[in-house]
């Protein structure tokens, strides 16, 4: 997908400044970006130069594709030259609509991780905190929750678990960390949940709140 950014060049009394060749860069350097005059089709801007119309106007967009290991990252430098006037540059201008780590964000629309199902294989429950941080599994066997891999400091996790018909057991790995409560048993009926969530710091799982369902 691309991105457009747009912008007026004025002079020092907001005059606007027509005819100004503007070069594209990526942030901090003198590497030239790939730059497009179009939302899409088309090939990149061999030089990277556009130039302001009649009312000191420019655009160009920029590809993800062209970024795709640091869209989320990836900044630009902006100059300006004409004859006569002096050059200026703006850098460090963010076009790509990735989050910025080090600011703090206010959503404005409900966030979540999805939640992904986790198997028992021979009596144990492996649990990929990379890849399920929020997990569901549905009771097969008599099972384990094996200690989860890729357990993070300050990570959050939560466990969902559901009871079959068949009415198993359910115990946890040691790195699980009840606290003065007693680890909880499998839901005893078939479709009850166990719900619990989990704390990390980084080799243990501690748990936060759990909760039995009835179906």
């Amino acid at each position: 997908m691309r991105y457009i950014y747009q912008n007026v060049v004025q002079d020092g009394r907001g005059n606007f400044v027509p005819g100004a060749t503007i070069t594209v860069y990526l942030a901090g350097g003198t590497t030239k970006a790939s730059i497009y005059t179009a939302f899409t089709g088309g090939v990149a801007d061999a030089d990277s130069v556009i130039v302001t119309d009649s009312t000191g106007t420019y655009e160009f967009y920029v590809d993800e594709a062209d970024y795709a290991t640091t869209t989320s990252t990836q900044m630009f430098k902006v100059v300006m030259t004409k004859s006569g006037y002096t050059s200026e540059t703006w850098d460090y201008i963010k076009i790509f609509p990735g989050m910025a780590l080090d600011e703090a964000q206010e959503w404005t629309a409900q966030q979540n991780f999805n939640e992904k199902a986790i198997t028992s294989a021979e009596a144990a429950t492996a649990w990929d905190l990379d890849l399920a941080q929020c997990a569901v599994h549905t009771l097969t066997e008599n099972t384990t929750i094996s200690a989860p891999s890729n357990m993070n400091a300050g990570g959050t996790y939560v466990l969902r678990v559901v009871q079959a018909a068949g009415v198993y057991s359910l115990a946890f790995n040691a790195v699980f960390d009840w606290g003065e409560e007693s680890a909880p048993s499998a839901p005893s009926a078939n479709g009850d949940v166990l719900v619990c969530s989990f704390y990390s710091d980084g080799s243990t799982m501690y748990a936060g709140k759990f909760c039995l369902v009835e179906a």
